[in-house]
C-alpha cells in the first residue's frame, strides 16, 4: 500500500468524490469511470479564445427564453384584465337592458289596463290634464294696464 490511502478525484460541479487506493491504482476489480462534464464553462482563467463566443451564445440562448417567459407572462395578464373589462361592459349592459325592459312591460301593461278601464266604461284620460281644465275655468286674466285704465276713467 503506498503513502496514501484513499484519492480524491474533482468534476467541474465542484462535488468531491473519494475512492480507494486499490481502485485508482487498478489493482481493485472496479475501475474509475470518467464522467461526462455538462457545464464546460467554469473559471476563465486559461479560457481559450473561442470561449467567450461560447459564453456569449449561451448568454443569449438564456437571455431569449427569459424574455419568451416574459412575454407569455405578460400576455397572460393583459388578457385576464381584458376578459374583467369585458365582463364588467357585459354587466353594466344587462343592467342598462334590464331597466329599458322594466320599462318596456310596464308601458304594456298602463296600455292594457287602459283598455280594460275604457271597455268597462271608465272614463280614460290623464289626471293631470283634467285637473289642468278645471284650474283653467276658475282663473280669469286681468291685464295690469286694464287696472290703472279703469281707475283713470272712474275719477
Amino acid at each position: 500500500m503506498g503513502r496514501y490511502s484513499s484519492v480524491q478525484a474533482y468534476s467541474d460541479q465542484q462535488n468531491a468524490r473519494t475512492t480507494s487506493y486499490e481502485q485508482e491504482k487498478g489493482n481493485a476489480s472496479n475501475s474509475v469511470k470518467t464522467e461526462k462534464v455538462h457545464n464546460p464553462y467554469g473559471s476563465t482563467a486559461g479560457a481559450g479564445s473561442g470561449e467567450f463566443h461560447i459564453y456569449r451564445h449561451a448568454r443569449a440562448r438564456e437571455q431569449q427564453r427569459l424574455n419568451a417567459l416574459d412575454e407569455v407572462e405578460q400576455e397572460q395578464h393583459d388578457e385576464q384584465e381584458f376578459q374583467g373589462k369585458i365582463q364588467g361592459w357585459k354587466s353594466e349592459e344587462e343592467k342598462h337592458l334590464e331597466k329599458k325592459r322594466k320599462k318596456r312591460a310596464r308601458g304594456k301593461a298602463s296600455k292594457v289596463r287602459k283598455k280594460n278601464l275604457s271597455l268597462s266604461g271608465v272614463a280614460v284620460g290623464s289626471g293631470s290634464d283634467s285637473e289642468n281644465d278645471a284650474e283653467e275655468d276658475e282663473f280669469e286674466y286681468t291685464p295690469v294696464n286694464a287696472k290703472h285704465d279703469d281707475n283713470e276713467t272712474k275719477e
